[in-house]
């Protein structure tokens, strides 16, 4: 940060103390926000783990409109859909198909998986090919 000011000579001491504070607050903030036990509790709020299908459908809005079938018809994916998604870090739309999950999107919106990956579902977003594609769609919005 010293390097950064030195570089800015126009800033008083006083505005470079208020910066560095800042700065600072703003680092205290997200460590005391953030942290390990913060996100295993809200893995577990959320029913991701451990795993309780129940918890996860029922915080899903779409859940409405799916049947008792559905729903059974869906746990019983899981297992080929991790698969999926731990050799690919991603699970499609194509794939929720091939697996006979219903849709629950309106039949003339756009697929998740062709959003941006930020507003995609089931990503694994550290993943080497989630990362190749989110490349590729970033080049393809530059050109």
């Amino acid at each position: 940060m010293n390097d950064i000011f030195r570089q800015h000579t126009s800033l008083s001491a006083n505005a470079r103390r208020k910066i560095k504070s800042g700065i600072h607050k703003i680092i205290y903030a997200f460590q005391k926000s953030i942290n390990p036990t913060l996100v295993k509790e809200c893995f577990s709020d959320i029913g991701v783990v451990p795993l309780d299908f129940n918890r996860m459908m029922g915080l899903c809005k779409e859940v409405g409109k799916l049947t008792p079938d559905d729903l059974t018809l869906i746990r019983d994916a899981i297992p080929i859909l991790s698969e999926i998604f731990l050799e690919s870090g991603q699970v499609t739309e194509a794939d929720l198909d091939n697996a006979g999950i219903p849709q629950t999107i309106d039949p003339g919106s756009i697929p998740k998986d062709k959003l941006t990956t930020m507003r995609q579902r089931t990503i694994w977003v550290n993943h080497e090919d989630t990362r190749a594609r989110h490349k590729e769609y970033k080049s393809k919005q530059a050109s």
